[in-house]
């Protein structure tokens, strides 16, 4: 099977990328609440789904939105946002479960 490679450029990445999401990168607060309202439910179920722990899923989503803020401007656009949110939350959590295993077993 050939699988087309559809090669973008920049601009045209930035193009689709929301502009909700470009406002954010600019440091626009009440743009980045958007997309938190927009996405903190499934961020909440996927921390759920992988600790099944409701308090440590709201720290943890409480968390993945902090670690996002901080790292927006590595977004560049090359998937959705909601794609690399959920990596991001991915990473968070799986960090966390890492750092609770080892300390369990010392």
């Amino acid at each position: 099977m050939n699988a087309k490679v559809i090669h973008m450029t920049e601009q045209q990445i930035w193009k689709h990328t929301p502009e909700k999401v470009v406002r954010a990168q600019q440091g626009d607060t009440a743009a980045y609440e958007e997309l938190y309202h927009e996405n903190v439910g499934r961020v909440y179920a996927l921390c759920l789904r992988m600790t099944r722990n409701q308090s440590q899923a709201e720290d943890l989503t409480q968390e993945a939105f902090i670690r996002a803020w901080q790292k927006l401007n590595s977004f560049k656009g090359e998937s959705q946002f909601s794609t690399w949110l959920h990596r991001l939350t991915m990473n968070v959590v799986l960090t966390c479960l890492l750092y609770t295993s080892d300390a369990a077993d010392d």
